[in-house]
């Protein structure tokens, strides 16, 4: 890195700190970060034990962007209020979910501020909220962009408006690209985004397509890292996919709101009685530049660190079942409702349909979308569609003769509050003869 008064070598147990011209290289004159700086001691220190877990002690708590990155990642914040007014703790696994929480932020950052571009590690960071909204609407205000923006303040970047749902239709998206760009933010990226789009440009060279110009490719050793934040889950969530992917999770600590649910919104500048970045004195900037190096320094020594999923992975099979399906499987599948028994699969996407027909205009207007909902909601809660001792076939269906006149019909079995199994006429199957007492047998 390269500062006013200093030139900073950063590897991943040091910086090595110079004075400008002490070594020998060349940098363009725009390259040179405007401000002056001195090297703190370590502001958080991280540990990783034999397990494979990490662990993270803050030692400086005047850096206001890392106090920021903590709060964003206090995913219990409103539980651990409530037990501090009781004079109680959050309990120890919380409180280490949000430590790896606020780890993971550190080794994006670290991530897209390392300007080598391993093959190996083709990474986009897609930044979203841990909240699962329960009616399907986006919750901004959580600090998301003011993470990834903070990358910009150290390398050449590009910012693309994610809110434009032709984004990826545009054959000029990337015109103010160069081969000395560093760094795209894709912010606020609607909840319709083609991440597939992206590709390309993570594991290959970039097309670049002036409107006035000439096409051209950036090789992909020059083809700068991608950054991408959304108040949305992506609703693709292939393999391939997710191998591109660096997630990074944010609380809502920091909210607006819109519909009082909270009680008043609530900023990083509510927080710290000034604008991050923009209000920053030379003190505050020179604490967030050390905080930044070591962000990289922690990129340098640890393979990929993701956060914790469980949110990630239900918040995406939300996005894709859509919040009306789950709306009518939870009360279809509550107890003593259709749960836990044979059940025809046609009569359950017909009630469907009656319930919900506007979503069958959009989404489920064919019975094998029904389906794939009905597996994602299986495992969005954690149940088991169709058991394997029930006799499903080998496409996992459950086929039986039934009706007059009698004809083979798809049904399907949603195990859901019970542990035994039932079959076609309501029996239970968990009956085993070995289980009875021998005692009284005569012989």
């Amino acid at each position: 890195m390269f500062f006013k008064n200093r030139v900073w070598r950063i590897t991943k147990d040091e910086i090595e700190d110079y004075r400008p011209g002490e070594i020998e290289c060349n940098v363009w004159a725009d390259e040179v970060i405007d401000h002056k700086v001195k090297v703190l001691p370590d502001p958080f220190t991280i540990t990783r034990n034999e397990q494979g877990e990490y662990d993270i002690k803050i030692e400086n708590k005047e850096c206001l962007f890392l106090r920021y990155l903590w709060n964003t990642s206090r995913v219990h914040w409103q539980e651990e209020q409530s037990l501090k007014r009781k004079g109680e703790k959050l309990a120890p696994e919380k409180r280490q979910e949000e430590k790896l929480h606020l780890i993971n932020k550190i080794y994006t950052l670290g991530y897209l501020l390392h300007r080598y571009k391993d093959p190996s590690k083709p990474w986009a960071v897609f930044a979203m909220d841990n909240k699962i909204s329960e009616d399907g609407e986006s919750h901004g205000g959580s600090g998301k962009s003011i993470a990834y923006k903070a990358v910009r303040y150290f390398m050449k970047s590009v910012t693309l408006e994610g809110r434009n749902p032709k984004l990826t239709e545009n054959p000029h998206v990337y015109e103010n690209v160069t081969s000395h760009t560093n760094y795209i933010l894709v912010d606020d990226a609607n909840k319709y985004l083609k991440f597939d789009f992206f590709y390309s440009q993570l594991t290959g060279e970039m097309t670049v397509n002036p409107k006035h110009g000439k096409q051209y490719e950036i090789p992909f050793e020059d083809v700068p890292k991608l950054a991408i934040t959304s108040n949305y889950a992506l609703r693709d969530d292939s393999p391939s996919t997710y191998r591109r992917l660096l997630f990074s999770v944010f609380s809502d600590y920091y909210h607006e709101d819109k519909s009082g649910e909270y009680g008043r919104s609530w900023s990083p500048k509510d927080e710290f009685g000034k604008n991050l970045f923009k209000d920053f004195t030379e003190d505050e900037w020179n604490h967030f530049i050390n905080t930044m190096a070591r962000c990289l320094q922690v990129f340098l020594k640890y393979p990929k660190i993701d956060p914790p999923m469980e949110n990630v992975t239900k918040r995406s099979q939300l996005t894709q079942m859509t919040q009306d399906f789950k709306d009518w499987a939870d009360v279809y599948f509550a107890p003593d409702s259709y749960a836990d028994q044979w059940i025809i699969k046609k009569e359950a996407y017909d009630n469907f349909k009656e319930h919900f027909p506007g979503a069958v205009r959009t989404k489920f207007n064919k019975i094998n979308q029904f389906t794939k909902a009905l597996w994602i909601y299986a495992e969005y809660r954690g149940w088991e569609l169709n058991p394997v001792a029930l006799g499903r076939d080998d496409k996992k269906r459950l086929i039986r003769t039934v009706g007059a006149p009698a004809k083979s019909t798809e049904h399907i079995y949603m195990q859901a509050h019970k542990k035994e199994l039932f079959d076609l006429h309501g029996k239970s199957l968990d009956s085993n003869p070995q289980d009875i007492s021998d005692d009284d047998v005569p012989f």
